[in-house]
């Protein structure tokens, strides 16, 4: 579950950027 959450917050920066 730990590499969801990963994968989850990359998503989230890129959309920050």
């Amino acid at each position: 579950m730990g590499s969801l959450h990963v994968s989850s917050n990359a998503t989230q920066h890129s959309k920050l950027e």
